[in-house]
């Protein structure tokens, strides 16, 4: 088997797992200066797998690799709320066969 039908089955794999995949509690964490830094982790069944930094600001997810740290922000549960949001989406678009790459 090549590397293309590995790819083929690796993204299969993940598109009938999409419906077990679960938004975990966000981790809130406050530095000494106050700034505060949120990560929200991606749950398969009850293990977290992966997680997500979130962007206060702009109430949105971070791109991997760039975590934020916000000053002065509240904390509400806009940031469950939204990226519950971007998971739904995320799998029904996966379930249609749209690819965002």
């Amino acid at each position: 088997m090549g590397y293309e039908e590995f790819a083929k089955v690796a993204i299969e794999t993940v598109r009938e797992a999409l419906e077990f995949f679960r938004i975990g509690n966000p981790l809130v964490r406050k530095g000494p200066r106050g700034e505060v830094h949120i990560d929200v982790p991606l749950m398969y069944y009850d293990f977290a797998i992966d997680r997500m930094h979130f962007d206060p600001y702009i109430n949105s997810i971070s791109p991997k690799g760039r975590p934020v740290m916000a000053v002065g922000v509240k904390i509400a549960e806009e940031v469950l709320k939204r990226c519950k949001t971007v998971l739904k989406r995320t799998s029904r678009s996966r379930r249609r066969g749209i690819s965002r790459a």
